[in-house]
């Protein structure tokens, strides 16, 4: 019996475009490994050349101005127990107060205008920000059950 279409394993469609793989996809924060997720934790307290030097964090090296700390890190998908191993007790507690300012603003604020957020926004489910719909021209909510905003997609697709 004559089979039809592309054997299995080709590179390219029927037409010749490239294949496209379905394992390259995006992988919203809450199902990263832990690994990646501590990387972007620490990321939002700490230089990257804090994280460079293989120690405990220090006091001296935890952004402790909470206007700079993304809302992200007061997430339900987020816990940052997860990386309290990597902070001297003096820099955790630093942390902890970060925290607590965060959770008791709760002024989010949009990721592309930085104002106050209203009542139709979304979250990107990669790096947990907050969008106004205007911002990221939606105009209701997105029927998917998850969304990524624009700068999560094009980092995706340059990897």
């Amino acid at each position: 019996m004559k089979r039809c279409g592309r054997p299995k394993g080709q590179e390219t469609t029927v037409i010749g475009l490239p294949k496209q793989r379905k394992g390259n996809r995006m992988v919203p924060f809450a199902n990263l490994p832990s690994s990646a997720k501590e990387k972007i934790m620490l990321s939002w307290f700490v230089t990257a050349e804090a994280l460079l030097m293989q120690q405990q964090i220090k006091v001296t090296q935890v952004e402790c101005n909470a206007e700079f700390i993304p809302f992200a890190c007061i997430e339900d998908t987020v816990d940052m127990r997860l990386v309290r191993k990597y902070f001297t007790d003096d820099a955790w507690e630093v942390v902890e107060s970060v925290l607590k300012a965060k959770t008791k603003s709760r002024l989010y604020t949009c990721g592309v205008c930085k104002q106050k957020l209203g009542k139709q926004s979304v979250a990107c489910d990669c790096c947990l920000k907050w969008f106004d719909f205007k911002c990221v021209a939606l105009k209701t909510a997105p029927k998917a059950s998850r969304w990524f905003c624009r700068d999560c997609r094009a980092q995706h697709a340059s990897q």
